[in-house]
């Protein structure tokens, strides 16, 4: 998804604008995962796979099942679920560490774009400087979003370290309606789980990583009856396909809550 990353410049980028069109997520298009921060973790559980990386690092949600196919992606409505992830909504930015950590052992935040994004441009939208070569409020806005996603991502990985340290992932082959099977993740083995012993557990819970236990194990179901089992056994001739409108729940009860969001 990010072609071309390079640090956001005032004086390089001063005339840059975001696209505040509403999104077709086609730049997303080629993209069959994408990380997943504990921030988010339970609304992925409602409508993605959420399993782990083979090595320690952020959990990943499953967008599709053929190669450099997204699932997700549609036209009427334009992403196919009703939570879109974090990831796919910074786009195109991106945090960074930047020099050397300060007095107080903290390093500061890089803003980083794909220059070669379609959401970018120099003739409409927001613009993410002023004259002056000054952040605009919407670039302030940009900056509060991924520094929550920054300070996230940090606590997302030391909850799968722990759950490493546990010794409770076991690689298994994903399998979408039985046909097709997706390599190179872990799953948490139920069986290890219940066993743990209490003190251990009780980390866990204290911790905070207990709950992107409990969001991967919920998010397992979709493997049953999720978009991608739809969509795969449509393909198989399993089941006839339905255009529908996917309901805006967040959108009826009222949920606006999430720290995630800095798109107009």
């Amino acid at each position: 998804m990010f072609k071309n990353t390079v640090p956001l410049n005032s004086e390089k980028h001063h005339l840059l604008c975001f696209d505040t069109s509403p999104p077709d997520y086609k730049y997303a298009r080629d993209l069959v995962s994408c990380p997943v921060f504990s921030g988010e973790a339970s609304r992925i559980a409602r409508e993605y796979v959420l399993v782990f990386p083979k090595d320690e690092g952020l959990p990943i949600a499953l967008l599709g099942y053929q190669e450099n196919v997204n699932a997700y992606i549609g036209e009427r409505p334009a992403w196919l679920a009703r939570y879109v992830p974090a990831h796919i909504r910074r786009y195109p930015f991106m945090a960074a560490e930047a020099g050397r950590p300060n007095n107080d052992e903290t390093r500061t935040m890089a803003v980083l774009i794909d220059e070669a994004s379609p959401l970018l441009n120099y003739e409409k939208g927001r613009r993410l400087f002023t004259d002056e070569q000054r952040p605009t409020d919407f670039l302030l806005e940009v900056q509060k979003t991924l520094k929550h996603l920054y300070v996230d991502e940090k606590k997302t990985i030391d909850f799968v370290r722990q759950i490493f340290d546990a010794d409770l992932l076991v690689e298994r082959h994903v399998k979408v309606a039985d046909r097709s099977a997706l390599t190179g993740f872990q799953i948490i083995d139920s069986k290890k789980f219940n066993e743990l012993p209490p003190e251990v557990l009780a980390q866990l819970h204290k911790s905070g990583a207990l709950s992107l236990i409990y969001a991967h194990f919920v998010s397992l179901t979709n493997l049953h009856d999720g978009l991608l089992t739809k969509k795969a056994k449509f393909e198989a001739g399993m089941a006839k396909e339905k255009e529908t409108e996917v309901p805006d729940i967040e959108a009826l009860f009222g949920d606006n809550d999430d720290i995630f969001k800095f798109d107009s």
